[in-house]
């Protein structure tokens, strides 16, 4: 599927007044929602500012998908290739001073992330036909980092997953780069346990990430509908995921049915006043 490159803009479809002032982002050795957070500043200086936003989203082997084949375009957005991000990275009109912290940026940014429509229609057919709804979402990070974690990092992290499970009877939905950890707790849990479709790269993409980003965002908004979502907190170290922070903001728009793409509804009310950054305090049925 190639379509999306025609949303891409060459370095001769620059015009000089785009080139008066401009804000540009790039961000190459970083995971989907990595990239996506650090965006939210530049987006929001654009917006604040009125000024134009050049993005440069290679694909690489942390993240082996573009934005634009998964999303529909941000307003305000240009997408750029290569050469123009070699360009516009040493332009004199490039804006710098990015001060705008994340979480103030981040009210906004969830506005633009838009699902295409077959990543919508896979979610609801995935969370109706298998009753989703009522189930706990569980996103264990594992692959790209295992041999940088120590002991005490799995025992913090991952021990409240099995304590979840076994205290409470809901569905599992789960999310993981791991196909061992896949395989260990369906051994487990059986047929409580249930994971969208795995497509594995690793030797095409070096085995930084195991899964296609497709599948991943799929898991994304699976994580969201779910009643519940438990993730790897930002809190633990080396095993911290900007994929959990991100499933978890989606997860909170879902429940107040404000989620882009799943609702006509796009303000935010309060949400972000609480500026939670890490899965903490989950709170479960009793």
């Amino acid at each position: 599927m190639t379509s999306y490159l025609n949303n891409i803009v060459k370095l001769d479809q620059i015009t000089s007044r785009q080139l008066g002032s401009f804000v540009f982002f790039e961000r190459t050795a970083a995971g989907f929602s990595d990239m996506f957070s650090n965006l939210g500043p530049s987006l929001q200086v654009g917006w604040d500012r009125g000024l134009p936003v050049f993005v440069y989203w290679p694909i690489t082997e942390f993240c082996n998908d573009h934005y634009l084949n998964l999303f529909e375009p941000i307003q305000g957005v240009t997408f750029v290739d290569e050469e123009a991000a070699i360009y516009l990275r040493e332009h004199p009109g490039r804006f710098t001073k990015i001060e705008v912290k994340r979480n103030l940026a981040r009210r906004q940014q969830l506005t633009v992330l838009k699902p295409k429509r077959r990543i919508i229609k896979s979610v609801r057919e995935f969370v109706t036909s298998n009753g989703l709804s009522n189930a706990m979402g569980f996103h264990i990070r594992k692959t790209d980092l295992v041999n940088k974690a120590t002991k005490r990092d799995f025992i913090l992290n991952y021990g409240r997953f099995d304590e979840m499970a076994v205290s409470h009877q809901n569905p599992i939905f789960l999310a993981t780069d791991d196909q061992n950890v896949r395989v260990e707790y369906i051994s487990k849990y059986g047929e409580r346990i249930f994971t969208y479709d795995f497509e594995f790269h690793s030797a095409k993409f070096g085995g930084c990430r195991q899964t296609s980003l497709e599948s991943s965002i799929i898991d994304l908004y699976i994580l969201a509908h779910c009643r519940y979502f438990v993730g790897t907190e930002n809190q633990f170290g080396v095993l911290s995921s900007a994929f959990s922070i991100l499933a978890f903001h989606l997860h909170k728009l879902h429940q107040k049915n404000q989620m882009p793409g799943f609702t006509n509804v796009e303000t935010f009310l309060e949400l972000f006043k609480e500026k939670v950054w890490a899965i903490r305090n989950v709170v479960m049925p009793k």
